[in-house]
């Protein structure tokens, strides 16, 4: 059975269940990755990419994911990271808007028709290979702000707070696998390959929960970058 506290911090952001029952396993992480630099050198493309589209055809949802920053940080039991697609993005901000404070503006971390990433695990990074359908203590879950819209600072059914004008899709992935290694400045290189995905639409004015399948392929080598204001967000 799956800790249950690695979905509480994503209550405002997802509903999760399991995958189709008959899926195979994954065995190996792909070793498909983007160009990854560090320093003052910027990346000469993103390090993760794929695309996603919802399983509904009535939906007519698809997003491009291009993730080109990512920000981590962990401790002897938790590990948390955060990639965006876009790339002028500062670890205060990204921290700022996991807290859920209004000084960030989301329109700063987030891009229209694309979807930002965030892995979370029961552990420190020490894995090679993890399987989300068969091991337990980690997930991986993408953020999609479909179509055009804006995120607004309002006063809704869900109270105050950041509402997407659009389509906001959340779900973690049931099929794929990722690796979290630790290197010595505290940053993370994480290869993953996530294919299918399961969420809802949890800022829809109609509060629906119903859970919505998506399909795709999101491949790549996350080289992220030590985050140590993270430490105050939820996940910890």
């Amino acid at each position: 059975m799956r800790n249950p506290n690695l979905y509480l911090p994503l209550i405002l952001l997802i509903s999760c269940t399991q995958g189709d029952d008959d899926a195979p396993n994954d065995t190996q992480a792909s070793q498909d990755s983007g160009t990854v630099e560090t320093g003052d050198t910027a990346p000469t493309g993103p390090m993760v990419s794929g695309s996603l589209e919802m399983r509904d055809p009535e939906l007519g949802l698809s997003a491009e994911v291009e993730l080109w920053r990512a920000f981590s940080y962990f401790t002897d039991d938790a590990t948390l990271i955060y990639a965006t697609n876009r790339q002028d993005v500062e670890c205060k901000d990204v921290a700022t808007m996991l807290i859920g404070k209004k000084e960030v503006d989301p329109n700063d971390i987030f891009m229209n028709n694309t979807c930002n990433l965030l892995i979370q695990s029961t552990f420190k990074p020490n894995r090679d290979n993890y399987d989300i359908q068969t091991d337990e203590g980690g997930i991986a879950s993408v953020y999609c702000t479909f179509g055009d819209g804006e995120w607004e600072w309002r006063e809704d059914w869900k109270g105050e707070r950041w509402y997407w004008s659009g389509d906001y899709y959340t779900a973690p992935a049931w099929k794929g696998t990722f690796s979290l290694k630790e290197s010595q400045d505290r940053s993370i290189t994480s290869t993953i390959e996530l294919r299918e995905f399961e969420g809802t639409f949890p800022l829809d004015e109609t509060g629906s929960t119903e859970e919505h399948k998506a399909s795709g392929k999101l491949t790549g080598t996350l080289q992220t970058e030590d985050c140590e204001k993270l430490n105050k967000t939820a996940w910890f």
